[in-house]
């Protein structure tokens, strides 16, 4: 997966309110959730620069990972999603280079790599 430095961040892309960071959004899949409804979840990055990833369906962990509650109510009645956010982006250690147990998120395998958030900017 190759991030084009060319791209940078437009204008418009979003910037996180309380750090001042970009916001940079990637799609990830659980595989232990693939018999369900909602198997993928956005994950937004705070950082200056783009995330740089691990190659292919490599499992990754979230540095500084939170999880914050947004709550509505439309048409359909009241509702309750999740914002992830995180400060980085690491491949987790293989097997063999720990013993702990791997982390269920797995990079979601495309050739575009994250995205600015709120922007239009081609990251490829």
């Amino acid at each position: 997966m190759v991030v084009d430095d060319q791209a940078g961040a437009s204008a418009s892309q979003s910037v996180d309110a309380e750090s001042g960071k970009l916001v940079w959004r990637l799609t990830v899949v659980d595989l232990a959730l693939v018999s369900q409804l909602q198997t993928t979840v956005s994950v937004e990055i705070l950082a200056d620069e783009p995330p740089v990833l691990p190659a292919g369906w490599r499992e990754v962990e979230f540095v500084g990972l939170t999880v914050e509650p947004v709550q509505g109510c439309g048409p359909a009645g009241p509702w309750t999603d999740w914002v992830y956010r995180a400060l980085g982006v690491t491949a987790a250690p293989r097997a063999d280079e720990d013993t702990k147990p791997l982390p269920m998120w797995l990079v979601l395998g495309d050739d575009v790599g994250p995205r600015p958030a709120g922007s239009d900017v081609e990251v490829s």
